[in-house]
């Protein structure tokens, strides 16, 4: 692939979770010279963890991971963040996966083992989606404001609002 087609990515922060540590250092290595920044876990746990402490524009993650599952920690993400595109790696492609994938909007699904190419292919697909569910904004506090869908939360719980609360604020 292009160098120049590659350049696409330099706005893209991705978050690879990935248990194997060969793979993974693999897929970070690879993505390090073209998007503006690439962090890493190991686990589901320290996945989900990470994607609420930082700027995530694009999560690529096994499924069968340590700690929490892949499709675990994207359906949690998916409380605070329906249009975050999710790249999965499996080597297991059961239809129960696959159909899960499919209802959490996945955007792409590589096999295990997969070329580069495949991933900066998927990469730069969810590259264009980038404009539009790029919408959260990371406060003090625990705090993030889903401009979007006009939707205050602390600690991942929905912050709900009423007439009265806002005029005692």
């Amino acid at each position: 692939m292009e160098k120049s087609v590659l350049k696409r990515l330099a706005p893209v922060n991705v978050l690879v979770v990935e248990d194997d540590e060969l793979l993974c250092e693999e897929i970070v290595n690879a993505l390090i010279p073209y998007c503006k920044n690439v962090i890493s876990a190991a686990d589901g746990k320290e996945g989900l963890e990470l994607f609420y402490k930082g700027e995530v524009d694009v999560l690529v993650t096994d499924i069968h991971l340590p700690k929490m599952n892949g499709l675990k920690m994207v359906e949690n993400i998916r409380t605070v963040n329906q249009n975050l595109p999710v790249i999965v790696l499996t080597a297991y492609d059961t239809s129960d996966n696959i159909g899960k994938s499919i209802d959490m909007e996945v955007i792409s699904f590589l096999h295990k083992p997969f070329d580069i190419e495949q991933l900066y292919n998927a990469l730069l697909m969810a590259s264009g989606k980038l404009s539009t569910s790029n919408h959260l904004l990371t406060l003090d506090h625990d705090f993030i404001y889903d401009y979007r869908n006009k939707v205050l939360m602390k600690n991942r719980e929905i912050i709900h609002f009423t007439r009265l609360s806002l005029i005692h604020i």
